[in-house]
């Protein structure tokens, strides 16, 4: 890995016109430690490491490190630049910490309200997840993965403030449909939970759109998201507010409304 990423550092610098203090600064390590990247003292960065380099220079982890950037056309490099490559689809490279039970089977780690600054930068070390509770759900497939939210907020009315979202993980985030439910992670939004609009093969961004109508659907871009989970069922001790059925059509009604002026 060293050579090719070392290679592309330089390379994609050296574009942007940047010194080593510059994407130092950017990546939030010492000017030191990045001339070490550069010239392959380091063989095997850390991942957050290299979700910085991926964030600096918007170009997927994947082609950082597997693909000598220098050999492709002006095109090319611009097509994987504007992320329309693996990391746009979300399958980039990710470290997925999981907890097992007794049983050797993935359990539900549990996301409480008081523990969600600490996801936003621990999503990926494994000593985080071994202090949080777990559970099982028998109705749930054995062949995916869940995680299980507390989330606060009016925006997802009519589901009550402080309710527990459990949700899917989803690795390939191009084939996520429009109107698709989910809990986005994402170190800028925070944990939010939306309806989601997929525009990531022609814009490379989701829009989303709040349960809440009162809110106003906003984008982000996919390199600024580092999870997205699909929504499956959730739990609260509050029962949430009536809709009629007439009502529930009225609200469909608008969504879809909604959706084709933006289209």
């Amino acid at each position: 890995m060293s050579n090719i990423l070392s290679g592309n550092l330089k390379y994609l610098r050296n574009r942007k016109g940047w010194t080593q203090a510059n994407v130092a600064t950017k990546c939030g390590i010492s000017r030191q430690n990045y001339n070490n990247y550069e010239q392959g003292y380091i063989s095997n960065p850390q991942v957050e490491t290299l979700c910085a380099f991926s964030d600096c220079f918007q170009i997927g982890i994947d082609s950082l490190v597997r693909i000598k950037l220098s050999l492709l056309r002006i095109k090319e490099l611009e097509k994987l630049i504007t992320k329309v490559d693996i990391q746009a689809s979300g399958a980039y490279l990710r470290i997925l910490p999981i907890v097992v039970n007794a049983e050797n089977q993935d359990s539900i780690e549990c996301i409480p309200i008081k523990a969600s600054a600490g996801y936003l930068t621990n999503f990926n070390d494994p000593n985080f997840f071994r202090n949080l509770e777990t559970f099982n759900l028998p109705f749930l497939s054995k062949n995916k993965k869940y995680r299980a939210f507390q989330l606060t907020g009016d925006s997802m009315l009519p589901i009550p403030d402080k309710s527990w979202v459990i949700c899917e993980y989803i690795d390939n985030w191009t084939l996520i449909k429009d109107g698709t439910i989910c809990v986005i992670i994402a170190k800028e939004l925070g944990i939010v939970f939306k309806k989601v609009r997929n525009e990531i093969s022609k814009q490379g961004r989701l829009q989303l759109i709040s349960l809440n109508k009162t809110y106003n659907p906003f984008f982000i871009n996919v390199n600024k998201i580092k999870e997205i989970w699909k929504f499956q069922c959730f739990i609260s001790t509050e029962v949430p507010d009536a809709i009629e059925k007439g009502e529930l059509k009225k609200l469909i009604h608008e969504f879809e409304m909604g959706l084709k002026k933006v289209v």
